[in-house]
């Protein structure tokens, strides 16, 4: 657990999961050294559903996101994200229906 105010470092090869387990909205920051962008053919993503390797990208981190927060219920957190980032809301879909 990273409580409000608290700073981590990751090794450069962890593989990590962040999950808020609460109502409340959180945010993070991350901060990553190097040239990300020439990093991106070696990173991957596991899917939620399946639990298996994908190749990473950014709409389909989204897409995991929406996934994870559907499963758990966290209409809050789905609200958010399409308040945050509006080309999420197709993906967000009906938790969005009761506003």
């Amino acid at each position: 657990r990273v409580q409000a105010g608290e700073v981590i470092s990751l090794p450069e090869d962890a593989i990590h999961n962040i999950e808020n387990p609460t109502e409340s909205v959180s945010a993070s920051l991350h901060i990553y050294g190097g040239d990300f962008g020439a990093l991106m053919d070696e990173r991957s993503l596991w899917s939620t559903e399946e639990h298996k390797e994908k190749v990473f990208s950014f709409p389909a981190l989204l897409e995991e996101s929406v996934k994870a927060m559907q499963h758990d219920g966290n209409t809050t957190g789905l609200k958010e994200l399409a308040k945050a980032i509006p080309a999420a809301k197709p993906l967000v879909g009906d938790a969005l229906a009761c506003d």
